[in-house]
Order: structure tokens, then C-alpha cells, then sequence
């Protein structure tokens, strides 16, 4: 299950984070107008799990190599 760190990340630091765990540069590009409700900053709000007791046991940039990880297994190849 995906939590969250409760860490503020941008869309850009993801991509920059995958970028290094796939050893490949992402071609992508970069909406300007986009719509009201969207936003290029995330956050998960995880204080209610940490006030029962849930402790974090990745980094942000741990859980995307780890799921990675497990995508090479299931799809090898087509996985990039």
C-alpha cells in the first residue's frame, strides 16, 4: 500500500528521481496552461497513520527503485 512520506515532491523531482534509477533520460513536455485543479506539487497527508502508531519505511525514491524492481521481474524487457 502507498502512504505517501508526507514530503513535498514536484512532477519535475519524480522525473529527475526516475531518470537516475532507469540510468535514461525521460523525453517529455511541459504543459503550461494547465487546469485549475492540477498541480505541479504533491504531498500525501500522513499524519493520521503516524498518530496510530505507523512508522515510514521508504523514501520516496526507494519505493519507485523497489517498484521498478519488481516491474523488471514481472515484465523484464518491456519494463522501460
Amino acid at each position: 500500500m502507498n502512504i505517501g512520506t508526507g514530503i513535498q515532491s514536484t512532477n519535475l523531482d519524480i522525473v529527475r528521481a526516475l531518470e537516475d534509477i532507469l540510468v535514461k533520460k525521460a523525453r517529455f513536455t511541459k504543459v503550461e496552461g494547465m487546469r485549475p485543479d492540477h498541480s505541479f506539487i504533491w504531498c500525501s497527508d500522513n499524519m493520521k497513520l503516524k498518530g496510530l502508531g505507523w512508522k515510514q519505511s521508504h523514501s520516496l525514491v526507494e519505493g519507485l527503485r523497489e517498484t521498478y524492481e519488481s516491474y523488471k521481474v514481472v515484465f523484464g524487457s518491456y519494463c522501460i
